[in-house]
Order: C-alpha cells, then structure tokens, then sequence
C-alpha cells in the first residue's frame, strides 16, 4: 500500500471540519407591517407577484370579508398591496392548480 498525500489531507481536513464549532444563526424580530383593521381569519404566503420574494395574503372575515395582499420587501418587512373584497366567511391557500408554475391564492368557506 503506497501512502497518498491527497487523501491524507483530506482526510485530515475533514476531521478539523468535523471538529469546529458550529454555524449560530442570528434572527431579528420585526414586529411592524401595514395593518388595515379588521379581524385576520388566515394568512397564506406565497409569490403572489412573481418577483421571487414572498408575499402575504391577510384573509379577513370581519366587519367585511377581504383579502388584502402585504407585497414582501424582501428583508422581512411588507408593503401595501392590493385588497379584494368577498362575500364568504373563508381559508386561504395557495398553489399552482394548473401546474404552469404561477401561484393561484384559493379561498374557500361558506357565505356568511
């Protein structure tokens, strides 16, 4: 058997590796985004725009039904988006329903 230093540093780096410390995750608390009132029923996130960051969908049932979408900004907080108003105590949910890759927002529930 012939001694090979390739495999021997790898080896050895591999231990060194295995042996430091590991990686600490580091999370900020942000408490504050655009709220319009009313009593949220759900949220539902999801790219709702399609510019690859996530956004929130606030399913409301009181005092009038509406979705209203919370664009995200990409470091955690939301802007103002767009507010849908419907007839129906609901859930949201989001998917792709015709497998084209754009996300569709579902809600579902019964009249009010």
């Amino acid at each position: 058997m012939t001694f090979r230093p390739v495999a021997a540093a790898t080896a050895f780096a591999a231990l060194v590796l295995s042996l430091s410390s590991p990686a600490r995750a580091q999370f900020e608390t942000r408490a504050s985004f655009p709220y319009q009132g009313g009593d949220p029923y759900s949220l539902v996130v999801g790219d709702f725009n399609g510019d690859g960051i996530l956004d929130l969908a606030e399913v409301r049932n009181l005092p009038s039904g509406s979705v209203e979408i919370l664009l995200g900004n990409g470091d955690g907080t939301f802007r103002p988006g767009d507010t849908y108003a419907v007839d129906v105590l609901f859930y949201g949910a989001a998917a792709s329903l015709r497998s084209n890759g754009i996300l569709d927002l579902v809600l579902g529930g019964g009249e009010r």
